[in-house]
């Protein structure tokens, strides 16, 4: 399978003298070519590299997040359910199906963007009232409203303060080579046990993500192949415009295609995107991806017992997955070329 193109963080930043005199970077050059690309090593010297499944149960203990449960590992079309949990709660429960050998409950965290909201007070508590008073049914990668508006403690609001400020340089580089210091949209963590699929599907928004422990393999198709795809359609969680439907998941398996059941998914030619602890992987908006997470292995926690991801709560104490992803909104260029996508605009602004 043909590979996405790759480049060092040390590659991008000696070709960065390139654009000195420019208001373009090399990754921003690239993005306008709608191309993606693989950065090895971007996490390198970045604060966030440093969090395990340990440490983030311990120094982030007060926040509730939104934690997604799917109940099948088979190829359905990506919705869950939407639960609020601690990061405590969710290792509990990930810890009670290892016990159970439940291996088709998955509980994973995504869900939960950490960018200071620009609502009012009154705007957040409308939607959370709306959030806590059902069980939700969920697309993946939505816009995700910001965590401020669940923070019932002083001690979560300090701890939410902390998780930004882990996250600052991660979120400085994308500012200052990506979005010319425009704000990012989402900012979300990933944390999911071994062997977490998440669907073909594509978003609205570009995407910049940082593995931080364990590895991920994208298999990645070109927007011009949306229909060659069997885009699904679904309800959204909150009846929000586009006549109430969404049409961003595939009912093709990427991994195990059927072209018997879906003749024109035989057109595509997937691009392999192996994310290797460290790496990250900036996909254009559009681009369908479904994604395989595989947890760090115990060799890891054997041969570097300081940076070992284990949890002291779980069974199995290693085998999470662990990664950062950011969103922000393409420019007008970028709509101009995904007609296809015009009438999810309103969502994503």
């Amino acid at each position: 399978m043909q590979q996405v193109q790759r480049l060092t963080f040390s590659e991008i930043m000696v070709k960065s003298s390139d654009f000195q005199n420019s208001q373009s970077t090399i990754l921003s050059d690239l993005l306008a070519k709608d191309t993606p690309i693989v950065i090895e090593g971007l996490g390198h010297s970045m604060k966030c590299m440093s969090w395990t499944v340990n440490e983030l149960q311990q120094s982030y203990s007060h926040i509730p997040f939104q934690i997604t449960k799917t109940t099948e590992q088979v190829h359905i079309p990506g919705a869950g359910t939407l639960k609020t949990m601690t990061i405590p709660q969710l290792l509990h429960k990930i810890e009670k199906l290892q016990r159970t050998n439940n291996h088709s409950t998955r509980y994973y965290l995504s869900g939960s963007n950490l960018i200071s909201s620009k609502k009012s007070d009154e705007e957040l508590n409308d939607d959370q009232e709306f959030l806590h008073s059902k069980t939700l049914p969920i697309i993946h990668n939505q816009p995700y409203e910001p965590l401020q508006g669940d923070l019932a403690s002083d001690t979560a609001k300090s701890e939410l303060e902390q998780l930004q400020n882990d996250c600052q340089d991660f979120t400085q580089f994308i500012m200052n080579e990506l979005t010319h210091h425009e704000e990012l949209s989402s900012l979300g963590i990933w944390l999911g046990h071994d062997q977490q699929k998440t669907w073909l599907h594509f978003d609205c928004a570009h995407n910049l993500m940082l593995q931080i422990r364990g590895k991920k393999t994208f298999l990645l198709a070109s927007p011009s192949h949306y229909l060659d795809l069997y885009p699904y359609t679904f309800k959204t969680c909150k009846g929000q415009d586009m006549k109430g439907e969404i049409y961003r998941f595939s009912e093709v398996n990427a991994w195990k295609p059927q072209l018997d059941q879906y003749p024109r998914s035989g057109r595509v030619q997937f691009l392999e995107a192996p994310l290797e602890r460290g790496d990250g992987l900036l996909l254009p908006m559009g681009w369908w991806h479904a994604v395989l997470s595989e947890g760090e292995r115990a060799s890891s926690c054997e041969d570097d017992a300081s940076s070992c991801c284990c949890c002291c709560c779980c069974c199995c104490c290693c085998g999470f997955n662990i990664a950062l992803n950011a969103f922000w909104d393409a420019d007008e260029s970028f709509w101009a070329k995904r007609n296809h996508l015009k009438s999810f605009r309103k969502t994503y602004k």
